[in-house]
């Protein structure tokens, strides 16, 4: 499953319309559009927000998982994870 494909579904299983997730992403609908068809991706800000959103782990959304276990908020992390996070 792609992120697109991913992206699309969560939207779906939240009952959003692309304009709402747009809005709440602070994003165009153009964007969340091409997002789901896979034609662009999200840059890192624009990912953690949906991970937050939809409370699903990055990983999930990158394909590196099958399972959408909870995102990791900031207040969870390691001060090492804090460390490595300010590189990107």
């Amino acid at each position: 499953m792609t992120f697109g494909s991913k992206l699309k579904a969560l939207r779906q299983e939240y009952e959003l319309t692309q304009s709402q997730l747009a809005k709440r992403l602070d994003t165009s609908k153009s964007n969340i559009s091409k997002y789901e068809s896979d034609s662009i991706e999200p840059n890192m800000k624009t990912l953690v927000l949906i991970s937050e959103y939809f409370n699903v782990s990055i990983d999930y959304l990158l394909g590196t998982t099958s399972t959408p276990s909870p995102c990791t908020t900031a207040s969870s992390l390691s001060s090492r994870e804090m460390e490595l996070l300010k590189y990107f």
